[in-house]
């Protein structure tokens, strides 16, 4: 399976696997975070701009979390 996400910057990830997209995303903007990091940096920042929680439990959660309030405009599983 190959999963492709789309956010709303333009960017697009592809990867095997929910964990190996949210890898390239915290790799994209280097600020030497784990995936972990990355999440839950990313949770704050959505949090504070947004003012929506989001939950950042496994790479897949955080990815659909991220769909669910705008921030990925598409996810396409093949």
């Amino acid at each position: 399976m190959t999963i492709k996400i789309t956010v709303e910057t333009g960017d697009v990830y592809f990867g095997e696997t929910f964990a190996s997209i949210v890898r390239q995303m915290s790799q994209h903007y280097p600020r030497g975070e784990t995936k972990r990091e990355y999440m839950d940096a990313t949770a704050r920042r959505v949090r504070i701009w947004d003012e929506v929680q989001i939950r950042t439990n496994t790479p897949e959660e955080f990815i659909w979390e991220l769909h669910r309030v705008g921030v990925i405009t598409e996810i396409l599983e093949f």
